[in-house]
């Protein structure tokens, strides 16, 4: 029986299957009217159907080799996973820029340089007192040396990006370049850098978030529960990132775009009980 991360690699392969044959499927459809096109918006019981019997066949694969080619598999895909989160970040951040830096040209430009100063400033302040938390809560001065490794590695990175963000060479090549979209990177690249130290099996270089407040806050407490905090930090830039390429960099049609405007009204009155109109939209 296949219990854990077994079972888990095995439903991934399953939708990895279903998912990749959904895309041959769909090469080279150029309209909603072609035949094909009916298979991506319909047939549900069909592809339901279809993804349960793969999932079912995925159990009776042997466990081994298959769960360490589909470990590797998996690793190789969280690789790329990761390149295309941050090429979708970088892309949000010079939106972000290009937008902010337009209304200060055409509209008052005290306040908009100054919510932009105050936002770059406030990603670089939470990126350095993370860096300061690091080492503070995920080195030891006797050990844990991959965790110094890598802080300080990523850290180094970090400002030689931000350095380079500015010189004149990306300025005349990149014009609306600038430390937002620098400032954004380095505190996602913390975010990773928690994200892989949070997966150190030894507990003494990798203390859960709960623990760490318990020594803060309480420490008379007895040990709390581990909290894979840093799991749901990734599950929400996930799905961001998801959103952001659907609604915004995806090409649509007019009536696409105005059946797009009504579900993020929708969104917008689920989540925050009153709608408003989008940039974008």
């Amino acid at each position: 029986m296949f219990i854990g991360y077994k079972a888990v690699y095995r439903v991934c392969f399953a939708m990895s299957v279903w998912f990749l044959i959904s895309s041959i499927m769909m090469i080279n459809i150029k309209n909603t009217q072609e035949p094909r096109a009916a298979i991506h918006n319909g047939f549900w019981f069909l592809k339901f159907a279809v993804l349960v019997g793969l999932t079912v066949a995925a159990f009776h694969i042997p466990d081994q080799p298959f769960t360490y080619l589909w470990f590797i598999v998996g690793s190789a895909g969280a690789f790329f996973f990761i390149l295309i989160q941050l090429v979708l970040l970088v892309d949000f951040a010079h939106s972000w820029n290009e937008s902010w830096v337009e209304k200060m040209e055409t509209g008052n430009a005290r306040v908009w340089y100054i919510a932009l100063l105050s936002t770059t400033v406030f990603n670089y302040i939470l990126s350095f007192t993370a860096i300061v938390l690091f080492f503070f809560f995920y080195t030891k001065p006797d050990g844990c040396l991959m965790n110094k490794f890598f802080i300080s590695i990523n850290m180094i990175l970090c400002v030689v990006a931000s350095v380079v963000s500015v010189q004149q060479k990306v300025q005349e090549c990149q014009p609306r370049s600038g430390l937002l979209q620098s400032s954004i990177i380095t505190l996602y690249s913390m975010f990773l850098t928690w994200s892989a130290m949070s997966n150190e099996p030894d507990r003494v270089c990798n203390p859960s978030l709960l623990s760490i407040y318990q020594q803060i806050a309480a420490p008379t407490l007895p040990s709390l529960q581990w909290w894979d905090a840093e799991t749901i930090i990734g599950l929400a830039i996930f799905v961001v990132c998801i959103l952001y390429s659907r609604y915004v960099l995806a090409p649509e049609s007019p009536h696409a775009a105005k059946s797009t405007a009504a579900r993020l009204v929708i969104i917008n009155t689920v989540f925050f009980t009153h709608t408003h109109t989008f940039p974008y939209i």
